[in-house]
């Protein structure tokens, strides 16, 4: 039998909170752990929840287990939120021993708070590092770890999906084309889990998949693949030039140029 954490005034009013914070029902929480009533019992304060339950919700939710018991954990959790954000700026300023320095602070963070939902945060800006550095195969190697973590909730699978796009940039560098495109079908097919959580990067997918169609001369699907860009990220400008490029070559095809 699991073991039951005892009624507590906060434990359930912290799970609704986080699950209305990011949108999700409590028919979508309670999915695959408990019944709806049950759940809403736990929410309430009416009924206890078991270590093995709360281990689900807090996956579910991507919330460390802390979250429900220590009191410290909203402070921990802004220090990692801001650890991630100094170092994706200091990538982007190439200032390459920060990054280093930093991404060896922030994991220590991460393991001495136990908030080991950051840890895909932690693989993938060591990916993105490493991209930036061009060493693709180091930066493969922790782009490969993000993507293969269990947990799919919103958050990581938007990671995940930022991380499969990477990866298919590195392959398409290595011409590597047919793997590159069989990355991003099965990117695609992931992004079809939560379509409008995943609009960015679902967006990325396309226009990559654009410029692999191109590369290799498969102008109907390189057109349908731009099309399918809704300019969440992509700037019109961008999408307009890959269309025109396409017909253009496309018409040389036909003219026997």
């Amino acid at each position: 039998m699991s073991n039951q954490i005892p009624r507590h005034n906060n434990i359930g009013e912290r799970i609704r909170a986080k699950r209305k914070e990011i949108g999700m029902t409590l028919g979508e929480l309670a999915k695959g752990i408990c019944s709806v009533g049950k759940l809403s019992n736990i929410e309430n304060g009416n009924t206890p929840v078991s270590n093995q339950d709360l281990n689900k919700f807090s996956e579910k939710l991507n919330t460390p287990i802390s979250y429900f018991s220590d009191p410290k954990i909203n402070e921990k959790l802004r220090v990692l939120d801001y650890q991630i954000q100094k170092i994706k700026d200091l990538i982007g300023l190439k200032q390459w021993h920060y990054v280093e320095k930093e991404l060896s602070t922030f994991k220590n963070k991460i393991d001495t708070y136990q908030i080991k939902s950051r840890d895909i945060d932690y693989q993938f800006l060591n990916g993105i590092y490493y991209l930036r550095k061009n060493n693709n195969k180091k930066a493969e190697e922790y782009l490969l770890k993000v993507i293969n973590m269990e947990e799919n909730n919103n958050y990581n699978l938007r990671l995940k999906l930022k991380a499969y796009n990477a990866i298919a940039s590195i392959w398409f560098d290595e011409k590597r084309i047919s793997k590159s495109l069989n990355l991003l079908d099965r990117a695609l097919a992931l992004s079809n889990e939560s379509p409008t959580i995943t609009k960015e990067e679902r967006d990325n997918i396309y226009f990559n998949l654009s410029i692999l169609y191109l590369y290799i001369g498969s102008y109907s699907k390189a057109l349908k693949s731009i099309n399918n860009v809704h300019h969440h990220l992509i700037y019109p400008l961008e999408t307009e030039y890959i269309n025109l490029l396409i017909r253009y070559l496309e018409n040389i095809k036909n003219w026997g140029y």
